[in-house]
């Protein structure tokens, strides 16, 4: 068969040791700063809480609300300074590796099922995946591959799938979606271990054996960082990078403690352990990190392995990225509030707590960041002045007022290019290129705030939410498209006058007073996607229609990589 599909041209990155030594004075010197800095920010909070509360009621309720936000975006940035000191961590676990290199070279392998999950892709993506994972530095007879389409059946990929001799799967319902879908896969498959992938990812052909020889005790799966290579336009970096900083600082961070998140494709699983553990959890469209949570709540371990295990494709437009972004909002807000006990009552670390807890906090806390310009203009109405501990200092400057404005985004993406993998394709860019990015990554994601409101009401409500797929190829057979553009548009409109209103009241409010800052990141966070929305809405189908499908191995005929 492999002769048959031929030698799919990409980077071949070779064996990577599972081994983490790391750099443990640095990273104890990381936590001991962390703690230092929480320990000066606690006391800074009492004296701060103190004097508010010495105000009459309605000046102390709205300095408290702005203070809630202060203090949470300040608690989340020691976090992602935990994650940083935790990336050069050892990792103290030994390896229990489920084959090793001679084993690999001598063909005695376990059996292994590559999963590939699709939801109305066309032909030409799925095909390309197909051909990659066919052409793999593992044995043929020891794995087999299975296309899983989910909803209505398209009989070309089933003749596809036919003729190159590849399982193919579709069921009759999308009941709990994905998750459902892979529930249903499962129990078909007959390889012990289950690599997932989504239909756009191009398989790094090392990916399988890297993963079974990064097993440890109780490992139950091992995920691989996912490389972005359609990262031609301003937006799709801005939108790559978004899921690069989740790998290289969040995921790299949580190796140490065999806490890795699932990102849903690039990672390989025991499948009976995850069929005994109740398969995918089917509460929330975010299924896989909703899954991670209790897999690891539970005693599981999940491991990172900081080497390129897929190539995959980001949205193409502002509209379908959104829609990605609001879906993961959706339904992580939803995990968190049906998970959050379970994840603080777990037996795990301290940093695992505290990890999984902001991270399923997190899309409420990118929302507050908008929300508190209404505090604020509240405020500068009704002249109430803002209250804080003792006389103004470097430190609440340094840690409270610019992390009120949302400096988060920046900080992360700092530590992210700091540790990041230097092969990965978005290394091959120029620094003045990679700085350009990170200030779209900062900006864009400020602008994004309060799109994402309607998400976090929703996920916190519990509301039942459809698993809209997000596209990955350039093309108009999106049904709901215009619909969908409408609705943004709308949206777009009344953030837009909301804007308007909080810069009115920021020019009223004396130069150098916070609350000034704080207004008119509001206003840009309201003007933005309007700007973003002319940009782009009436060009959408004629820029979408420049090209056909492209898949991922596409940009990777065209790289001049060593192995490619």
């Amino acid at each position: 068969m492999s002769k048959e599909i031929g030698r799919v041209p990409r980077p071949d990155y070779g064996l990577h040791d599972p081994n983490v030594e790391g750099h443990p004075i640095l990273s104890q010197s990381l936590i001991l700063l962390a703690i230092v800095l929480s320990l000066f920010y606690f006391i800074y909070v009492i004296s701060s809480i103190r004097n508010i509360l010495k105000k009459d009621i309605w000046d102390a309720f709205l300095n408290l609300s702005v203070f809630a936000v202060e203090v949470t975006f300040a608690f989340y940035a020691i976090v992602l300074l935990l994650h940083f000191a935790k990336g050069f961590a050892k990792v103290n676990s030994p390896l229990r590796p489920v084959i090793t290199e001679d084993e690999l070279s001598r063909g005695e392998v376990p059996e292994v099922s590559i999963l590939i999950m699709s939801y109305k892709e066309p032909l030409n993506i799925i095909e390309q995946s197909v051909r990659a994972a066919l052409d793999i530095n593992y044995p043929r007879d020891k794995y087999e591959v299975a296309v899983m389409e989910d909803g209505v059946e398209n009989d070309d990929v089933k003749n596809f799938c036919d003729a190159v001799g590849v399982t193919h799967l579709t069921r009759g319902n999308r009941q709990n979606f994905k998750a459902g879908a892979v529930n249903f896969a499962l129990p078909k498959l007959t390889g012990k271990y289950v690599l997932f992938l989504d239909s756009d990812h191009i398989m790094e052909r090392n990916l399988i054996a890297n993963c079974l020889m990064a097993w440890r005790e109780n490992t139950i799966g091992v995920q691989s960082r996912v490389d972005f290579v359609n990262m031609l336009t301003y937006l799709t970096k801005i939108s790559a990078f978004l899921q690069i900083q989740f790998f290289s600082l969040m995921e790299r961070g949580r190796r140490s403690t065999g806490s890795a998140i699932f990102a849903g494709g690039g990672a390989l699983f025991d499948r009976k352990e995850l069929l005994d553990a109740g398969g995918m959890q089917t509460l929330t469209i975010a299924d896989d990190t909703d899954t991670s949570f209790t897999l690891i709540a539970s005693g599981h371990r999940i491991e990172y392995i900081d080497t390129v295990g897929v190539f995959a494709l980001v949205p193409w437009d502002p509209l379908h990225q959104m829609r990605q972004v609001w879906r993961w909002m959706t339904g992580i807000t939803r995990s968190f509030r049906a998970r959050w006990y379970t994840i603080l009552s777990s037996e795990k670390s301290l940093y695992v707590k505290l990890d999984h807890f902001t991270t399923s906090f997190f899309p409420i806390l990118s929302v507050m960041g908008w929300l508190v310009g209404f505090a604020m203009l509240t405020m500068v109405i009704t002249h109430v002045t803002i209250i804080r501990g003792g006389t103004p200092s470097f430190f609440p400057y340094l840690f409270v007022f610019p992390s009120l404005v949302n400096s988060l985004p920046i900080v992360t993406s700092i530590l992210a290019l700091v540790i990041d993998d230097p092969r990965i394709l978005y290394r091959k860019n120029s620094m003045l290129s990679k700085i350009s990015t990170v200030s779209g990554f900062f900006f864009l994601v400020i602008a994004a705030q309060p799109l994402l409101i309607g998400a976090i009401l929703k996920g916190l409500t519990g509301v039942h939410v459809e698993f809209n797929r997000t596209p990955k190829n350039k093309q108009t057979d999106d049904e709901g498209l215009k619909w969908v553009k409408l609705q943004y548009m709308v949206q777009t409109t009344t953030i837009f006058i909301i804007g308007l209103i909080f810069a009115w009241f920021a020019m009223k409010v004396p130069l150098g007073d916070t609350r000034q800052i704080t207004l008119f990141v509001a206003t840009y966070a309201g003007v933005v996607p309007i700007i973003i929305a002319l940009l782009w809405y009436w060009k959408l189908e004629d820029y979408l229609m420049e090209v056909g499908d492209i898949s991922a191995l596409e940009f990777l005929k065209n790289l001049k990589l060593n192995g490619a």
